[in-house]
């Protein structure tokens, strides 16, 4: 896969103090959009699986991703105001480049000893790098330079056995074990710091699986995960466990319900735990939190599927005591400070919607929505909010001449909850699509339109943060959304004797990255 992207968007900030004062980032008169990006992709995934008899099967996957040094600019006009009154005007700049690298190798192995018993096993190692250098500041002042350097290595092996004991029982279980060096390298101005993340995750599993009926089933287990982490003078050993539990019920072909509890967990990234201050603008700085614990999320669910599945409601619930939430507060030199902290409290309800309309048989109306309402807790603040994301799909298929056409809506620019405000980070849009197969359908073309149509469709992402002494609203527009085009060739060189592939999952390790425009 080989991917670039060029893009301008205009982009305006505008922060608020409780003493009148009011900072202006805005559009320069002589420009319509003032952030440019550009960005590059270069993937590539490598693959073979040998079966050495009808029992064994070993297999080996490698892959990167190349991102070369690509710059992304901003460009501002800063006024100050004060209690509604301009006192100082002047041009302000960024300029950044990035690129990152990263790439893995896998072996697995598969052993189908019997129609009772199996055992899978994998291994991976991998490494992921990124840097970015920026340097900011008024036009006409002197600059100020940040560069940050990440690497991460790890590895990651699993086995597991699963076992059928009779008709009705099986059982699985097995052993992850994960380890992980973080690095960061800052230069701040002429100042460097270096800090090291070191984690050895091992956890060990086993779930129950009971058919009880041809309509009753339910699976149950607990998995239980050690984490042990240094990071500079700070060592801790955790451990987090992680219950399981699956209730299946058909009373009929036409209605089932399954109730699900999982607990999943997220580890902080280096970045979220490094605590070198970096200065991002002339007035803000974000900064690590080194006591960041693991998160916990718990999950319940219960969907109802009705007429095999063509109408789906599934409320559901999820709770954390120690989820990891950004936080910032003003200092008294006028800078604001982000950081990281697990929050008291993090919940999120509300229900998913699933509903599929066949009309004949070539047009299929399909529908999904998640309606959600979040609240977060930390210290004595609190945040809540309501919203809404989903996407319909209006299909007329024609498998005789291999013809595929549609109308897609999407409303996914939803709101994101943080401890002081939210953010929109994805997009809506309305778009025609068309797919259609040639050459015995060795040859795919798509095709699809982005539509002009802004009913039901928000082409503004919202960044929005507030404190007692203190706000700021960020906004991108992404009208661009609505004139882009995209084209999809594939041809598939391959004729003849079928070939078969294994699925495998593989866990990579990436640098997370906060926000997003696309």
């Amino acid at each position: 896969y080989i991917g670039r992207t060029t893009f301008g968007l205009p982009n305006t900030i505008e922060t608020k103090y409780s003493n009148g004062l009011d900072l202006k980032q805005e559009i320069p008169e002589d420009m319509e959009r003032n952030m440019m990006a550009h960005q590059s992709y270069n993937n590539i995934t490598l693959g073979a699986d040998y079966q050495i008899n009808a029992k064994n099967t070993v297999s080996m996957e490698m892959g990167g991703n190349i991102s070369p040094t690509m710059p992304s600019n901003f460009d501002y006009h800063y006024d100050f105001d004060k209690n509604d009154s301009l006192f100082y005007s002047s041009p302000y700049q960024s300029r950044s480049e990035s690129s990152s690298n990263s790439y893995y190798a896998s072996a697995f192995y598969i052993g189908n000893y019997s129609a009772a018993k199996s055992l899978k096993a994998d291994f991976t190692f991998g490494n992921s790098q990124s840097d970015n250098t920026t340097d900011f500041g008024f036009t006409d002042s002197v600059q100020t330079r940040n560069a940050t350097q990440t690497d991460i290595y790890y590895t990651n092996a699993n086995v597991e056995w699963t076992q059928v004991l009779s008709k009705k029982l099986s059982w699985q279980a097995g052993f992850g074990s994960k380890w992980k060096k973080s690095e960061n390298n800052n230069t701040i101005s002429d100042s460097a710091t270096f800090h090291r993340l070191n984690e050895w995750r091992n956890k060990v599993f086993a779930y129950g699986i009971w058919r009880i009926s041809d309509k009753l089933q339910m699976k149950f287990g607990l998995a239980s995960e050690n984490n042990y982490s240094t990071f500079d003078q700070y060592e801790r050993s955790l451990w987090l466990f992680k219950p399981h539990f699956d209730f299946f019920y058909k009373p009929s072909q036409m209605f089932n319900l399954k109730f699900k509890y999982r607990v999943n967990s997220d580890y902080p990234s280096i970045s979220q735990t490094d605590p070198t201050e970096v200065q991002s603008d002339l007035f803000h700085i974000s900064k690590g939190n080194p006591k960041l614990k693991p998160t916990n999320i718990h999950r319940f669910s219960l969907r109802f599927n009705i007429m095999q599945g063509l109408f789906a409601l599934e409320p559901f619930y999820e709770i954390s005591h120690n989820y990891i939430t950004s936080v910032g507060y003003l200092r008294k030199d006028g800078m604001f400070v982000s950081t990281y902290g697990n929050s008291g409290l993090f919940e999120e309800y509300g229900t998913r919607l699933n509903i599929t309309i066949p009309i004949g048989k070539s047009i299929f109306w399909q529908n999904s929505a998640r309606f959600y309402h979040s609240k977060i807790s930390y210290d004595s603040l609190s945040n809540s909010l309501s919203d809404w994301r989903g996407e319909s799909q209006l299909f007329y298929t024609n498998r005789k001449i291999d013809l595929m056409a549609g109308i897609i809506y999407q409303r996914n620019n939803s709101k994101t909850l943080s401890l002081q405000g939210y953010q929109n980070q994805q997009n809506d849009y309305w778009g025609l699509l068309v797919q259609k197969s040639f050459f015995k359908k060795s040859l795919n073309i798509m095709l699809m339109a982005f539509l002009p149509i802004d009913w039901g469709a928000e082409y503004t992402q919202t960044r929005y943060l507030e404190t007692p002494n203190y706000n700021q609203t960020g906004i991108n527009d992404i009208h661009i959304l609505k004139q882009l085009v995209m084209i999809r060739v594939n041809y598939r060189f391959h004729k003849g004797r079928e070939i078969s592939t294994i699925n495998k999952e593989v866990e990579k390790e990436e640098i997370k990255k906060e926000g997003g425009l696309f």
